[in-house]
């Protein structure tokens, strides 16, 4: 399993630079925020990795569905 990671440098200017890797899409976006707020700065330009287009596996548990099936084969059915 790949770790996100954060990467955050900060040059003698003050210029702050921060790097999200592992995490695809927009949701990258959300660590925006938390890096502004550890170095108390605030962004003026965004670049994106190849992460950011591409799309993030979700996989939704069917737990409804799967009580159902399960109280239809027990013979608990309320009807």
């Amino acid at each position: 399993m790949f770790m996100a990671t954060m990467q955050i440098r900060i040059y003698p200017d003050g210029k702050v630079q921060g790097e999200i890797n592992g995490i695809k899409g927009k949701r990258c976006t959300d660590y925006i925020g938390i890096i502004e707020e550890l170095t108390d700065s605030r962004t003026w330009k965004s670049t994106f990795t190849e992460e950011f287009y591409e799309t993030e596996e979700v996989h939704i548990r069917q737990e409804q569905q799967e009580y159902e099936d399960s109280v239809i084969r027990s013979g608990q059915r309320n009807e």
